[in-house]
């Protein structure tokens, strides 16, 4: 995978590019499985648009992107501009960043016709893959991330991508989303954020631990975990019927639905293809339990509770080296 810094390109009122002008701006050309972008912002919002955007790919210039999103002063406003949305946003260049992030991901989403979407996070072991399914709030980001820093890869803490045909997974590289406590629970466990690599709740995704290839499908997914909104002192889990899975997932899916003709068939291929199970978040400790232990129980449908064994599981990267023992932390 490649990266690139942001281009400076003239402004001019259509977006083309002419020779080098006081106004210039700044381009930055995207293409993600599939789908190019194109964003151009005035030159000040390059520091935030780097931490919002460095880990996505870099595409060659092209004619007509897919998408193209532009950024432009409005007073002490900035207006994001993008084929399917347009916001004045208020907050500064941090927010104005923020919000061309989100636009690049939403119109993505729609044009990814091929995939299953999912909100979700998505972690993975050298040889299989769970979604960790729910609204914002569950607990997705701060589990997924406590596994990465634990040896998994990590897809996605928030918009999962499956191959319809072959129901595998795909990188999203968005930043990864963790408010002030969720860093501070994680600091125990290794999370390092350096300088200049957050904005706001938002920490660039280059820095943290478990990115895989953008360009190569993960490993079989075995689990859907669906975040329940309650909460347990220790986690507990509970196997879902293919009715409350489906009901459950059309509920977190853009591309997916349920109508007269019946159930979208993405829904049904996922859901036949997996366990699938409701899980009680209880604290970190065995929260991460109960997700390995579904994660390394095929066929089994009993209840997870904080207790059972952890199994022994291994991540790599590729390389004898980057092979990872995890351990059960005991409370």
């Amino acid at each position: 995978m490649t990266t690139a810094t942001l281009e400076a390109v003239p402004a001019l009122a259509n977006g083309t590019s002419a020779a080098r002008k006081p106004d210039a701006r700044l381009v930055r050309r995207i293409e993600i499985h599939g789908v190019s972008a194109e964003i151009i912002a005035p030159r000040s919002l390059a520091p935030s648009l780097a931490i919002m955007l460095r880990a996505y790919p870099t595409a060659p210039s092209v004619s007509e992107p897919d998408i193209r999103i532009t950024v432009t002063r409005d007073g002490a406003n900035w207006r994001v501009a993008a084929p399917s949305f347009s916001y004045s946003e208020n907050g500064g260049a941090g927010a104005a960043a923020r919000r061309v992030e989100w636009c690049l991901i939403s119109e993505a989403v729609r044009l990814w016709t091929g995939m299953i979407h999912v909100h979700a996070a998505l972690v993975a072991t050298a040889d299989r893959s769970a979604l960790l399914i729910g609204p914002s709030g569950r607990g997705k980001s701060t589990t997924s991330m406590a596994l990465a820093l634990a040896g998994l890869s990590l897809y996605t803490d928030d918009v999962a991508l499956i191959d319809r045909e072959t129901l595998r997974p795909l990188c999203v590289p968005r930043p990864v989303k963790l408010d002030y406590l969720a860093r501070r629970l994680l600091a125990d466990r290794g999370l390092a954020i350096p300088r200049g690599r957050i904005l706001g709740e938002c920490i660039d995704r280059t820095i943290l631990p478990g990115l895989p290839p953008i360009d190569e499908p993960g490993p079989p997914i075995v689990a859907a975990i669906f975040f329940s909104k309650e909460r347990a002192r220790q986690a507990e889990a509970r196997p879902l019927t293919s009715a409350e899975a489906l009901m459950y997932l059309i509920r977190q899916s853009v591309s997916e639905r349920i109508d007269k003709s019946g159930v979208s068939d993405g829904a049904l291929a996922l859901i036949s293809a997996v366990r699938c199970y409701e899980l009680v978040p209880g604290n970190l400790d065995s929260t991460i339990q109960a997700v390995l232990t579904l994660m390394d129980a095929p066929g089994k449908s009993a209840a997870v509770s904080h207790g059972l064994p952890l199994p022994d599981v291994v991540a790599t990267n590729g390389t004898a080296d980057g092979a990872h023992r995890l351990i059960a932390r005991q409370t």
